[in-house]
């Protein structure tokens, strides 16, 4: 069984903030402006640390309980409602949870990897969730933009996950 010892401090940080960076991906991929971007961000982070207690006592408590506290360097909020940024953030997301689980599979039991995959799925899909798209004081809003369920749609096919819907 794998303990937080085996892993270097790089490869901590990386399982650490890769779910900032999908539920970065997850936020970016709508139309939601700064405020519902916000909401989004919260939603997702929330859903994450939920399912990572829900780990009981495994590595991924260790990891997650060790954390530093800060968010990844290369992790700008104020970006994450700007279109500009919307296509960087996207692939950034999808690369941090490909490595993370990959490292995971790894060094790590099956288990620990398949929790950690279904919490990052679970944070995405809180995230598109949080705030609707579109429209103009709520009228002919969506709960989740086409671009939106791409992203999530991506994301499990990326991580290996069973899981279909958004």
């Amino acid at each position: 069984m794998a303990t937080i010892d085996d892993f270097t401090r790089d490869e901590l940080r990386l399982i650490q903030h890769a779910p900032v960076h999908v539920i970065a991906g997850a936020v970016a991929s709508g139309e939601e402006g700064v405020t519902g971007s916000m909401v989004e961000m919260i939603d997702g982070v929330e859903r994450f640390a939920q399912s990572m207690a829900s780990a009981a006592d495994s590595l991924l408590t260790s990891i997650f309980a060790s954390i530093d506290q800060t968010q990844p360097d290369d992790f700008d909020i104020t970006q994450v409602s700007d279109p500009v940024f919307r296509d960087a953030i996207i692939e950034k997301g999808l690369k941090a949870a490909a490595e993370a689980k990959a490292l995971l599979l790894l060094k790590a039991d099956p288990e620990d990897a398949e929790t950690y995959t279904a919490g990052l799925i679970n944070a995405a899909r809180a995230a598109v969730h949080a705030a609707r798209s579109g429209g103009f004081l709520g009228f002919g809003s969506v709960e989740v933009t086409d671009e939106e369920a791409e992203y999530v749609g991506q994301l499990i096919t990326i991580l290996g996950a069973a899981q279909s819907e958004v």
